[in-house]
């Protein structure tokens, strides 16, 4: 797809459109697509929603609304493609720090939409940091906390007295990698919270 819309960049406004239509009448349908045709199509639609350029379009409001109820989904995979999707589309409109890792931003993470409420990316934040100490897969949690680990972009939100007291439940977690990685997270974090950092 990214390779037509390269090809025609004359069809991008309608390309753009005409897929997210489609993603959102997947996801709207969940129930009966996990019945009739398992999780796949669902992953695939939270995988494209993730990493597809749309533009100008600001899909946080979208995330809050129906990507994150895919965080609770019985299938693992599902819940995985949804952790990526949100950790995704949030670090795109948190792009403070992505130039350093990457270099020069992609089109799509410069349009970081100033109309989304500070209390949007609260929530999906929040509820990303849940996952990522509740979730009863431990590739699920693990996931979660990695991309936390990579990346520079979440860590003033994350080192919020809050947040950091709900990733200390991590280091007591059963899985060694999950441990691992928030420790490394937590460690990391301590340079902006000192105070609130003690050992545990």
């Amino acid at each position: 797809m990214e390779k037509i819309v390269k090809s025609l960049p004359e069809l991008m406004q309608q390309v753009q459109d005409r897929l997210l239509q489609k993603i959102t009448q997947i996801l709207y349908r969940k129930e009966t697509q996990h019945r009739i045709q398992g999780a796949e199509p669902t992953c695939l639609a939270l995988r494209t929603l993730g990493i597809f350029d749309f533009g100008n379009a600001s899909l946080l409001e979208f995330v809050k609304s129906t990507v994150l109820s895919f965080l609770d989904d019985p299938i693992v995979n599902v819940r995985q493609e949804a952790a990526l999707t949100c950790c995704d589309l949030l670090e795109g409109h948190l792009v403070q720090g992505y130039q350093e890792r990457n270099g020069p931003l992609p089109r799509r993470y410069c349009h970081a939409n100033p109309r989304v409420s500070h209390g949007t990316l609260e929530v999906i934040l929040g509820k990303l940091l849940m996952v990522a100490i509740t979730d009863i897969d431990p590739s699920v949690r693990t996931t979660v906390l990695m991309r936390f680990k990579d990346t520079s972009t979440f860590d003033k939100r994350l080192a919020q007295a809050d947040m950091l007291q709900a990733s200390f439940n991590a280091l007591n977690d059963e899985a060694f990698s999950v441990r691992e990685m928030a420790i490394e997270l937590v460690g990391r974090l301590a340079g902006l919270n000192p105070a609130y950092v003690l050992p545990a």
